[in-house]
């Protein structure tokens, strides 16, 4: 994956969560509606959008169905694939 989209993920993922995930990588496998992040889960949705418009297109369906739409780790891997 370019760099500069990963950064461009994490920079979305930090202000929707207000986890800075650089400074943080150990949160990268947190649920981000889990009881650590704590994220709202409309602002999931929000990270859902804001990818969507990064990219020019959808993440794909069966990564939301499947729940890997949950993790800053699992983000950037559903990004990955789109890509």
């Amino acid at each position: 994956m370019d760099e500069k989209i990963k950064r461009d993920v994490l920079n979305i993922l930090s202000k929707r969560s207000g986890v800075d995930f650089y400074r943080h990588p150990e949160y990268w496998q947190e649920p981000l509606l889990g009881p650590k992040l704590q994220m709202p889960a409309r602002e999931l949705l929000y990270v859902y959008v804001d990818i969507e418009h990064l990219l020019g297109k959808p993440v794909l369906e069966e990564d939301i169905e499947k729940g890997w739409f949950d993790t800053a780790e699992h983000i950037l891997a559903c990004v990955e694939r789109v890509l």
